[in-house]
């Protein structure tokens, strides 16, 4: 029984976990975020494939990284981890949208730029407004996974509720892991329970008609809002 090597979220100190972008840069181009499933060169590929296998050998567990800008490239991960296991993790589409929007507002100057990954189907244009940007953001990379699990296989991924998540993480985490054993004949190790429970950001931070819009180009998108 094994727990899962993780590098996760960004954090202080040299050995706390990290998303380690930095590693995968090392073979992921860093210019464009959708990859086609054979871009990556065969070197490369095996580079990739011998150092997920030594952090795994190191840490005696699977391997688990969350990353953003792993999500356009999801294909291109299944055609170097053909045995790989993907988590899509589903919020609340009004509130990510939002988080993508406020955060664009405060670190970002120009609305030409961008923020976080890209939707390979989204079209850039000139004048596109920050909303407009986050909602077809949101929108449009749902609509991307959803074709990459029809392709890769839907019995290859473990959808989750951020919401569920924060309320309940035991429960949530004890699903998963049932889940795991199943698709790779590997039980992973409990841990002690957390007992807790997190308290989400579900409050609206932005105007009635800002939320209106963000619904309209959703509707326009024919992107139906569902909730896990």
């Amino acid at each position: 029984r094994r727990l899962p090597s993780v590098l996760n979220y960004s954090s202080t100190g040299w050995n706390a976990p990290n998303q380690g972008y930095r590693v995968w840069n090392r073979w992921f181009p860093t210019d464009r975020d959708y990859l086609e499933p054979n871009a990556i060169p065969a070197v490369s590929r095996r580079q990739m494939r011998r150092t997920i296998a030594a952090i795994e050998r190191i840490g005696g567990s699977p391997f688990i990284n969350k990353w953003q800008r792993n999500t356009p490239r999801v294909q291109a991960l299944h055609a170097i981890f053909p045995e790989a296991l993907f988590l899509h993790l589903r919020r609340d589409p009004f509130l990510t949208a939002q988080s993508i929007l406020l955060a664009r507002r405060k670190l970002l100057t120009d609305e030409a730029e961008w923020f976080s990954a890209k939707p390979r189907s989204y079209v850039p244009e000139r004048g596109k407004s920050h909303l407009r940007q986050a909602a077809e953001q949101v929108a449009l990379l749902e609509k991307d996974l959803e074709e990459d699990r029809k392709l890769i296989g839907e019995d290859r991924f473990f959808t989750l509720s951020y919401e569920e998540l924060c309320q309940n993480p035991d429960l949530t985490l004890e699903t998963f892991a049932t889940w795991y054993a199943s698709r790779s004949g590997l039980e992973l190790r409990r841990r002690k329970p957390l007992d807790v429970a997190f308290k989400g950001n579900n409050a609206m931070q932005i105007s009635n008609a800002e939320v209106a819009e963000i619904g309209r180009i959703f509707d326009e998108l024919r992107f139906e809002v569902r909730r896990v």
